[in-house]
């Protein structure tokens, strides 16, 4: 489990900072603050070296985020049914249900980009109040206040009814 780096020196301290949780067996997590643009997002750097998919969350500051995504990594490290369309509770995030979702766009993951020639990565997608995922009719936020990295489920678990 890893932490954000509170005093990471640009690009290339990113990347030494995610070697050096690599080359401890374990994983970075990069976090990018939004602004009036675009929302803020934060992804792991490491879990391919372990075996398993990079994680992504967007819409989340990336405090938060990193909570979500080590306790989301802790998950698929040692359940081997978590993948692309599992749904779970994270206690800390008031109980709401997250959907991983495949990445299909993996351009804004810079870091995993720069370390690894070849990589896949799941979204963590979490819901409204109400269990509802962006896909769903009356999501309550616009689709802009979580940017979806690839394609909503059409069918099984999360889809759309």
């Amino acid at each position: 489990m890893c932490e954000i780096h509170p005093e990471c020196d640009g690009p290339d301290g990113m990347i030494g900072h995610a070697l050096e949780h690599i080359g401890r067996g374990s994983w970075g997590i990069i976090g990018v603050l939004g602004d009036r643009y675009t929302e803020p997002f934060a992804y792991t750097t490491g879990l391919t070296s372990l075996g398993h998919a990079e994680l992504a969350i967007t819409g989340v500051e990336p405090e938060g985020a990193a909570h979500i995504l080590n306790v989301v990594a802790e998950h698929t490290l040692h359940d081997d049914d978590i993948g692309i369309g599992s749904q779970m509770l994270v206690d800390s995030f008031d109980a709401h249900p997250l959907h991983l979702l495949e990445v299909r766009d993996v351009w804004p993951l810079i870091v995993c980009r720069a370390i690894y020639s070849e990589f896949e990565a799941m979204q963590v997608v979490w819901s409204d109040h109400d269990g509802r995922f962006p896909w769903h009719g009356e999501y309550a936020y616009e689709p802009s206040r979580q940017p979806l990295l690839g394609p909503p489920p059409r069918h099984g678990r999360g889809a759309a009814a």
